[in-house]
């Protein structure tokens, strides 16, 4: 199923098997992936390799879908296919820096719905691209990274501690995100107004 707003959480985590009122008798609800991310991990489930489509594809939906397959895997414990995935995703990112704001959007979002977001360490992409995004600001976000961020992602980097930045970049990235993000202009300055605490103002040149 694709993603639905109704579910914030995956309380039946344990209980992945659901009677419904239909003729299919059971359905498995993924609430944190969409129709081609679950195809995607059959696939890879079947054959122990993704489809060369995917491995070749540097679209911002494609690698949503990749990031998807990861969570599921990990999701489910099958750790040697989310390193399969791991690995692919890896390539892409290292081929176009800006992939690890999209990989570490759709992480954080997916992990949260799956009810895994309290166990973040265990995701060595969500780790991989959040070290990219740290050593390398201005390629990841700056070069055209930051209209993949939402608002949990634009606050968990402004927040963090080990981003390589002085303070007029990290306001520079605050203010640029307030350009470009998702969502409405608006909506997008508020978030910002409540992050601006998190930048030294008072190192910056006048």
């Amino acid at each position: 199923k694709e993603k639905d707003s109704e579910h914030d959480h995956f309380e039946d985590a344990q209980d992945t098997l659901a009677d419904v009122e239909n003729d299919d008798g059971k359905t498995i609800r993924v609430p944190f992936a969409t129709q081609d991310a679950i195809q995607t991990a059959l696939h890879l489930m079947a054959s122990h390799e993704l489809p060369l489509s995917r491995i070749e594809d540097s679209s911002e939906e494609n690698v949503r879908t990749l990031t998807q397959v990861n969570v599921i895997m990990l999701f489910y414990k099958v750790r040697f296919l989310a390193d399969e995935v791991y690995r692919a995703v890896r390539v892409l990112v290292n081929k176009k820096s800006n992939l690890a704001s999209v990989v570490f959007d759709e992480c954080n979002a997916s992990m949260k719905i799956a009810g895994l977001d309290d166990k973040p360490k265990r995701n060595e992409l969500l780790t991989y691209v959040f070290d990219s995004i740290r050593e390398k600001p201005g390629e990841s976000l700056i070069d055209g990274g930051l209209r993949y961020l939402s608002p949990d992602s634009i606050q968990k980097v402004i927040c963090d501690q080990k981003i390589d930045v002085d303070e007029i970049t990290m306001f520079h990235i605050l203010f640029s995100w307030t350009q470009v993000g998702p969502g409405s202009k608006e909506d997008r300055i508020n978030v910002a107004k409540g992050l601006v605490v998190n930048v030294q103002l008072t190192l910056l040149d006048a």
